[in-house]
C-alpha cells in the first residue's frame, strides 16, 4: 500500500496542549481501522493486518471562550464568527501526509503555505477540508517539503462552537506541531446611552407596524484594512446595523452594508466585517423592543485601532404656553382615559418642517393629560383620529409623547386637566431634528 493511504486509528489523548509521535512498524496489525484513498473515499473496514504510514504524531488542545474568533473561509451565515486556533507544522522529510481531526464537535481543517492571517483567511491556502473523514472531521492529504513551513488553522462549522480536539498527522516522518499564538487584537471601546432624548426612527426589519426605536449614530473609521469585529454589551436587547459612508434614517436600507441582533448572544449584536482604511463607515445602535432605553458600549476587535465618534445631530427645542380659563371649552375624556371625566381643554394644531422623532411634554402646577390626533380634533368623537394619549410619562403629573411626526402633514394636540374644573397657566415643551410650529384652535 502506498503512502497516498492512512489509517483512522482510536487513540487516547492525555492533556490539552499536548504532541506524541508513534513509531508504528509498516505491518502492524491494527483493528478496526477505515482506509482511505487519495480522495478521500473509504476503502475498507478490517481486522486484518494493514501497512499504514510509518510515522504518528498526535496534537490536543481546546477551543475555548477565549479562543480568537475570525470569519472562516466558506462561511455559510454572513455575520457569523468562528472559534479557532492556529498550529504551524514542520516535517524533516518530503512526502504525502495525512492530517485528521478528531473531536466531539464538527471541525474544520484549512492548511497553509507558510503564514496565516486571519484578516485574510484565503491568502496562501493550500488545502481545505470540513468532512472527509466523517462524523463532522476533517482530513487532508497533503504533499509537504521539509523545506517548509506550514501552517494549519483549526476551527469549527457552527459559529462560536467551543470544544476539545485532537490533530492525529500521520506520514515518512514526524509531524512537529507548535501552537502559533494568536496575533493580539487591537481592542476599540465606546460607550454611550439610548435615553428618552435619544431620536427615533422605525427600524430596518421593525416587526410592529407603526413602532419606532430610540437610535444613535456612530462613526467608524480604521487605519488598517482587515477583519473586524463589532460587538455590543448591554442589559437591553440591541440591534447593529452597518453602512458603507452614511445613514439616513428616513431610508433605513440605503447603503446597508451587515446587520445583526443576537449573533453575541444574549440579545447582543455582532458583526464581522472587511473594513477598508480608505472609506467611512456609520454604525447605527437601536435596540429590539420598541421605546426601549438604556445603557450600552461597544467593543470593536480588528488588526488596528477604529476610530468611534458619535454624529448624532442636534435636537431642535420649540415652545407653545398658554392657559386653561373659564372661557376655555369642555369635552368629556372619560371613554379615552381613566379620569373624572370632563374638563377643560385646549386644541393646538402642531406641524413640523422635518420629518422624525420628537417628544412632545407639558408643563405645568395642573395634573395635565395628552392626546395627539392625526390631523383634526373633534371633542364630540374623542376616539376619532386618535393616535395617542398619555397621562404621566412626563413626570410631575405631566404628559409626554415621544412619537414620529411627518413634514407636510398637521397634527392637534389637546390638553386637558385629570380633574374636572381645574384651570391655570401650561408650556408645551416639544424637541426634534427640526422646529415645530403651534396654531391655537
Amino acid at each position: 500500500m502506498s503512502s497516498n493511504f492512512g489509517a483512522r486509528i482510536s487513540y487516547t489523548v492525555n492533556s490539552l496542549g499536548s504532541q506524541t509521535t508513534t513509531m508504528i512498524s509498516p505491518t502492524t496489525p491494527v483493528t478496526s481501522i477505515k482506509i482511505f484513498n487519495s480522495t478521500n473515499t473509504a476503502l475498507a473496514s478490517s481486522t486484518s493486518t494493514v501497512i499504514i504510514p510509518a510515522v504518528q504524531s498526535n496534537y490536543s488542545s481546546a477551543l475555548t471562550m477565549a479562543s480568537p474568533l475570525y470569519s472562516r473561509p466558506d462561511n455559510p451565515w454572513d455575520g457569523s464568527v468562528f472559534f479557532y486556533e492556529v498550529i504551524q507544522l514542520r516535517v524533516t522529510m518530503t512526502g504525502v501526509y495525512i492530517i485528521l481531526s478528531n473531536s466531539t464537535i464538527d471541525m474544520e481543517g484549512y492548511l497553509y503555505n507558510n503564514t496565516f492571517n486571519w484578516s485574510f483567511p484565503y491568502a496562501n491556502i493550500l488545502a481545505k477540508d470540513g468532512n472527509a473523514a466523517g462524523d463532522g472531521q476533517f482530513m487532508l492529504s497533503v504533499m509537504l517539503s521539509s523545506m517548509k513551513n506550514y501552517t494549519l488553522a483549526v476551527s469549527t462549522y457552527w459559529a462560536r462552537t467551543t470544544g476539545a480536539f485532537s490533530i492525529i498527522a500521520s506520514g515518512p516522518s514526524a509531524v512537529a506541531f507548535s501552537l502559533i499564538p494568536p496575533l493580539p487584537y487591537t481592542q476599540s471601546n465606546y460607550s454611550s446611552a439610548l435615553t428618552m432624548a435619544s431620536p427615533l426612527y422605525s427600524r430596518p426589519d421593525n416587526p410592529w407596524d407603526g413602532s419606532v426605536f430610540f437610535y444613535e449614530v456612530i462613526q467608524l473609521r480604521v487605519t488598517m484594512t482587515g477583519v473586524y469585529i463589532i460587538l455590543s454589551n448591554s442589559a437591553i436587547n440591541m440591534e447593529g446595523y452597518l453602512y458603507n459612508n452614511t445613514f439616513n434614517w428616513s431610508f433605513p436600507y440605503a447603503n446597508l452594508l451587515a446587520e445583526d441582533n443576537d449573533a453575541a448572544g444574549d440579545g447582543q449584536f455582532m458583526l464581522s466585517v472587511m473594513l477598508s482604511s480608505i472609506k467611512n463607515y456609520t454604525l447605527v445602535v437601536s435596540t429590539y423592543w420598541a421605546w426601549t432605553t438604556g445603557e450600552f458600549s461597544i467593543t470593536i476587535y480588528g488588526p488596528q485601532t477604529t476610530s468611534i465618534s458619535s454624529t448624532n445631530s442636534t435636537k431642535i427645542q420649540s415652545q407653545y404656553a398658554s392657559a386653561l380659563t373659564l372661557l376655555s371649552p369642555k369635552f368629556n375624556h372619560s371613554t379615552i382615559t381613566e379620569s373624572t371625566g370632563i374638563s377643560y381643554y385646549q386644541a393646538i394644531l402642531i406641524s413640523v418642517d422635518i420629518s422624525g422623532g420628537y417628544s412632545i411634554a407639558s408643563n405645568s402646577s395642573m395634573d395635565t393629560l395628552g392626546y395627539l390626533y392625526n390631523t383634526t380634533f373633534n371633542s364630540t368623537k374623542p376616539k376619532e383620529n386618535l393616535i395617542d394619549s398619555n397621562d404621566d410619562d412626563g413626570g410631575n403629573r405631566q404628559f409626554m409623547f415621544i412619537v414620529m411626526l411627518h413634514s407636510g402633514i398637521n397634527y392637534t394636540v389637546v390638553i386637558a386637566t385629570y380633574s374636572e374644573d381645574v384651570i391655570g397657566s401650561y408650556d408645551i415643551l416639544a424637541e426634534g431634528p427640526g422646529t415645530m410650529s403651534f396654531i391655537s384652535l
